[in-house]
């Protein structure tokens, strides 16, 4: 349902970009008049069902990894090599979390992704890091 209504604003702001006759039957076929401020607003709603996509994405990859993790805790219960149940520290958590990650963009992506990721993380660090050095004098 909600990917029919990306799929619908993205044509009306389409058709409202185009222009000549192409322009005019896209939006009589659409029912759209050429105004402005609609068109903000489609592209506002746009974005916000766009973000919601992806928070959703990313809650469902959270709640998978931490369900691994209980998933495992459990198994380790029963083989015995626990006694008790033990609480993941949030470093723990964190970091199954982006092995999942990491797994979903190697299905996606394949290792050429990965790696772009990472460079860009690199990237992104070693600016921060620069940022808090001291000037170089010469």
């Amino acid at each position: 349902m909600q990917q029919n209504e990306i799929k619908k604003l993205k044509e009306r702001i389409a058709a409202r970009k185009l222009h000549g006759k192409k322009g005019q039957k896209k939006r009589k076929k659409l029912n759209i008049t050429h105004d402005a401020s609609t068109q903000e607003v489609d592209e506002n709603e746009l974005k916000r069902l766009l973000q919601l996509r992806s928070d959703k994405k990313r809650s469902k990859l959270k709640k998978e990894a931490k369900n691994a993790l209980k998933q495992k805790m459990k198994e380790e219960i029963q083989s015995g090599k626990r006694k008790k149940e033990y609480y993941y520290k949030k470093k723990d958590i964190k970091r199954m979390e982006l092995e999942a990650q990491y797994d979903l963009m190697k299905k996606k992506g394949g290792e050429a992704a990965i790696n772009k990721l990472l460079a860009k993380k690199r990237k992104k660090n070693l600016g921060r890091d620069s940022k808090f050095m001291p000037p170089k004098n010469s």
